[in-house]
């Protein structure tokens, strides 16, 4: 399994990604930037938002094609 997790410097301070991946036994790929809120991470002009709408639509939080 993959998962997308959009995040802010509290997501990372905490370091949830590591947490979730092993939580769940997943690949986690995480999009974080101090400060972020999701309107700016889902916002194809900004560079977040270009970088996360690229991943979602490459398929990057789908599960890979062998599994």
């Amino acid at each position: 399994m993959r998962i997308l997790l959009l995040g802010n410097s509290y997501t990372a301070a905490l370091h949830l990604p590591e947490k979730l991946a092993e939580a769940l036994s997943a690949e986690v790929v995480a999009h974080i930037r101090g400060g972020a809120r999701l309107a700016e991470q889902l916002n194809e002009k900004t560079k977040l938002g270009s970088r996360t709408q690229k991943a979602l639509k490459v398929g990057l939080c789908h599960p890979a094609r062998n599994e």
